[in-house]
């Protein structure tokens, strides 16, 4: 079975860090990439296509 990768897309570092735990509890065979723009969240999706994007709406300088 492969490993399903989640992309978590949010500027506030602590909402980043309460998600990607939260995660981890329900399934620790997911891959959990965190990035804290949509910048940085399009350069993850050019190297590696993740199965699920969780992201916030309201960010600076481009919205989830």
């Amino acid at each position: 079975m492969s490993q399903h990768t989640i992309l978590i897309v949010d500027d506030e570092p602590n909402q980043r860090l309460i998600l990607e735990q939260a995660l981890h509890m329900f399934d620790t065979d997911w891959h959990v990439i965190a990035v804290g723009s949509a910048s940085e969240a399009l350069s993850t999706i050019e190297q590696q296509q993740p199965d699920l994007i969780i992201t916030d709406y309201h960010m600076p300088d481009m919205t989830g």
